[in-house]
């Protein structure tokens, strides 16, 4: 599979989509089925990570099926980080980012899986 999800570690505040070049649409609206799934089991806000760090590019039509995934949003769904530090990526998280603002999506992007990373402990220590 080029797409994975996971819990990014046992206190279940985050979970890492993994990409790997060839994903697909299908897939990832697959693995969306899957983290709703996940989801349904925590009753608060999980931060969404979608880990670009390897060198893929999007499918055709990235905006469209970016829009129409942060319309389709989950309760308990939380921030989506978006993790990668090419310049591509950049200009198209970009794009993403002014979608999902007129969505009240909060999108922020970051350089490192590491940078995202502290931004969900950072998130869980103001929980406390």
């Amino acid at each position: 599979m080029t797409i994975e999800a996971t819990w990014l570690d046992d206190t279940k505040r985050a979970i890492v989509y993994t990409f790997t070049p060839g994903w697909t649409w299908t897939e990832f609206t697959q693995n969306n089925k899957t983290v709703s799934e996940m989801l349904d089991t925590v009753n608060y806000k999980v931060d969404i990570i979608l880990d670009f760090t390897v060198r893929t590019v999007p499918p055709p039509n990235a905006l469209s099926n970016f829009r129409r995934i942060a319309k389709a949003s989950h309760p308990n769904r939380g921030r989506i980080i978006l993790v990668g530090a090419r310049m591509l990526f950049h200009t198209i998280a970009g794009q993403f980012v002014r979608l999902a603002s007129k969505l009240s999506q909060e999108i922020l992007t970051v350089d490192t899986l590491e940078a995202a990373c502290q931004l969900v402990d950072a998130r869980r220590q103001d929980a406390n």
